[in-house]
């Protein structure tokens, strides 16, 4: 079904690809945020998420962590997800989350794309990445 995924062909990415690539990932997300019956989170976006078809088109996999939307704003009480692409919001308790969160982590999925880097890389635990994503001055290195 899949022939390839996304992390194996970043080796040499093509900027022009990955731009393509990103829009069908956003009208994926977007369909799944908009679902009128079933708005949905995905919760878990990253590029191990995401694979080729034969036709070549990119598909967002393993909906295991998504959740339906059932109100405005969800507890973010079980912090799923993989920490560098999770939103700064998720780490804070009783904030919640919405759909947000899984544009944010979609824009750090293609930013690392774009760039070869992964975003907030040289944070290896869980406090040490949270301080840094609540710290408005930081910025992706």
């Amino acid at each position: 079904m899949f022939s390839k995924f996304l992390d194996a062909l970043l080796k040499n990415p093509d900027e022009r690809q990955i731009i393509e690539w990103s829009l069908q990932i956003a009208r994926a997300l977007k369909y799944m945020h908009s679902l009128p019956e079933f708005k949905m989170i995905h919760r878990d976006i990253k590029t191990e998420n995401m694979a080729l078809n034969k036709e070549g088109i990119l598909k967002l996999i393993d909906f295991g962590f998504s959740r339906k939307v059932t109100t405005i704003k969800m507890a973010s009480t079980d912090n799923i997800g993989s920490p560098i692409y999770m939103a700064p919001e998720v780490f804070i308790p009783n904030c919640g989350y919405s759909e947000k969160c899984d544009n944010y982590s979609w824009a750090l999925t293609f930013w690392r794309c774009l760039t070869n880097r992964v975003p907030f890389g040289e944070f290896r635990t869980r406090p040490e990445l949270n301080a840094a994503k609540q710290d408005p001055k930081r910025t992706l290195s």
